[in-house]
């Protein structure tokens, strides 16, 4: 797994974003980068939440975007919000079973190969959110924003965030990248 800002290596073929905000019923966002480099723009294509508690509705969930957006291990990344450290153990516990179903399901269906990064949560929420706004309902009220007539919960808005906020990391660095070819 990486940081969010070890992207450098795949910022020209990623054209998917999968973020996975990892809780008791998991947040599920893909994203879709359309257009080209100074133009780049994201699209919500699907989003959803499964129970943690089984492997199988992951392997189903990613497996059906899998097939219907032909996901691959070259155009997709996937970000995973990590959690910061807790007093409560079993809450701990909770949330490293959650990230491990999520990797086990992406090895099954066969995305093991694909970038994961790892996404703090008050750095996504301090970036998307503002520094003041680091809450739920905030992050409820921004997916709506954002994306108006999509089923939210808590934890696909979440999710949507997570999103959000690689996407505007991918989308930096390939209008940086493009503008240091134009100097040259």
């Amino acid at each position: 797994m990486k940081t969010a800002f070890a992207y450098k290596r795949t910022l020209n073929s990623v054209e998917f974003i999968l973020a996975v905000d990892p809780a008791k019923k998991t947040g599920l966002a893909l994203f879709r980068l359309v257009g080209e480099a100074t133009r780049l723009r994201v699209e919500l294509a699907d989003a959803g939440a499964v129970n943690s508690d089984k492997l199988v509705p992951y392997v189903n969930k990613i497996g059906d975007w899998l097939t219907t957006y032909g996901l691959n291990e070259k155009n997709t990344i996937i970000a995973v919000e990590t959690w910061t450290f807790s007093r409560n153990l079993k809450t701990v516990l909770g949330l490293g079973r959650a990230q491990q179903r999520i990797l086990d399901a992406l090895e099954i269906i066969g995305l093991d190969k694909a970038p994961v990064y790892l996404v703090n949560a008050n750095t996504w929420q301090a970036n998307i959110l503002g520094r003041n706004r680091q809450t739920k309902l905030h992050a409820m009220h921004f997916a709506t924003m954002m994306h108006p007539g999509v089923a939210l919960t808590e934890d696909v808005a979440d999710a949507i965030g997570i999103g959000h906020y690689m996407a505007g990391l991918f989308i930096a660095g390939r209008r940086r990248q493009q503008a240091s070819r134009r100097r040259k």
